[in-house]
């Protein structure tokens, strides 16, 4: 609708004013065009989660049982190792071989109790690509944990 104010045969002011239904009508389409776009965001939504999948899931491997006598050989083997790694590296540094073992062992005690509790951890962990992370964030967390601990002891 068209308002035209007239003063002495001259037009001073046309000012179209809008009627109560086209305004309901502005406010309809005004409300479709909203909702529309609320609707593609929520289905590219769904579409990015259904490409992105944040999966984190230890699958169990056949529930596999802890023997005794695994973690024995764990311990020993592990214990073995690092004793050889720490003696090389030292040998490096210093220049000349020092025992680092326990007592006249040729054994590194940390090395073993790390590779237990690794052994304990782990042990059902099934081994995937998604795992990996988590795997060696949860073992350094762990391990430097339990270091800091026997640190603080002696």
């Amino acid at each position: 609708m068209i308002s035209i104010i007239i003063i002495n045969w001259e037009v001073i002011f046309i000012m179209e004013t809008e009627t109560n239904n086209e305004k309901k009508v502005k406010k309809d389409e005004k409300i479709k065009k909203l909702s529309k776009i609320k609707d593609n965001a929520k289905n590219s939504i769904k579409k990015a989660k259904d490409k992105i999948e944040f999966n984190v899931r230890f699958d169990r491997i056949e529930q596999k049982h802890r023997s005794f006598s695994d973690m024995v050989f764990i311990f020993t083997i592990c214990s073995f190792l690092g004793f050889l790694i720490e003696v090389g590296y030292v040998y490096l540094v210093v220049g000349k071989f020092v025992n680092r073992g326990v007592l006249y062992a040729p054994m590194c005690c940390i090395y073993g109790f790390g590779a237990i509790i690794l052994y304990m951890l782990f042990y059902n962990v099934k081994p995937t690509k998604v795992n990996i992370p988590y795997t060696f964030i949860t073992a350094s967390c762990v391990l430097g944990a339990f270091e800091l601990l026997c640190r603080s002891w002696f």
